[in-house]
């Protein structure tokens, strides 16, 4: 439904554009032709025989100049008003389509992104238990493994996912050191989040966001609004080595 509308609203933008486009270049030729006959008036050399071809009707062309500018000054005067009012009408009319465009498509990529979720699964897993332990980013080193990995837990009821930075990480303006997220809902190979009431809280926008594994140990995350944009990789750290291990044996 949303791909026809969709459609539709692409073609009409279309056609409104156009009808923007052809009422703002009337206007700029009628204001163009009324400078002609002011030049003209003043008798600078200008083509006045196209400007009184256009406006004039040929039963009235008299080839006295007086006579034919007072005619298409009269002319241009009567459609400039209305050339005027069609550009408005159309322009409003285009910012509509577009808004309607937008819309309409967001809502499509949602439904392609949702529908991705829930056919045809990648891998088929225990989601709430694969996705904890201990992650990073492979796009973003400032939340990678090495520099800053997160760990996910999931309640023991399995209605609620937290991820805690293991040190605080700046967002924008923000410094962020854990979040909490409901469940929405479980798939063999991905999640869908909302962040908790006490996330909101600390003013970042209510969203959700969609977890699709690849496999066990990677998967990707996008927001519902975006579903396009993805985090890229997430991988699963490998553990950390204990401090005799590096050391070596004693």
């Amino acid at each position: 439904m949303w791909s026809g509308l969709a459609v539709a609203a692409f073609v009409l933008t279309l056609a409104a554009l156009v009808a923007t486009v052809f009422a703002v270049v009337t206007l700029w030729r009628l204001r163009h032709d009324s400078r002609v006959i002011e030049a003209a008036e003043r008798f600078e050399a200008v083509d006045l025989t196209t400007v009184v071809k256009r406006y004039v009707p040929s039963e009235n062309q008299t080839f006295r100049s007086t006579e034919e500018m007072a005619i298409a000054r009269q002319v241009i005067g009567a459609r400039r008003p209305r050339w005027r009012r069609r550009a408005i009408r159309f322009g409003i009319a285009l910012v509509c389509c577009v808004a309607a465009a937008s819309y309409a498509t967001q809502r499509q990529l949602r439904s392609m992104a949702a529908a991705g979720l829930g056919t045809n699964p990648r891998v088929n897993l225990d989601v709430l238990k694969d996705i904890q332990g201990v992650w990073g980013w492979r796009a973003d080193f400032l939340e990678s493994c090495p520099e800053n990995p997160q760990t996910i837990t999931v309640a023991p009821d399995r209605k609620t996912l937290s991820l805690r930075y293991a040190k605080p990480y700046l967002q924008g303006e923000k410094t962020i050191t854990n979040l909490d997220f409901n469940i929405v809902a479980t798939k063999p190979d991905g999640l869908v989040l909302s962040l908790s009431d006490a996330s909101r809280a600390t003013n970042l926008p209510p969203t959700r966001v969609v977890i699709q594994f690849i496999d066990a140990n990677t998967f990707s995350m996008s927001r519902d609004e975006s579903p396009l944009a993805s985090s890229g990789t997430i991988v699963r750290c490998p553990p950390a080595k204990s401090a005799q291990t590096e050391g070596g044996p004693r």
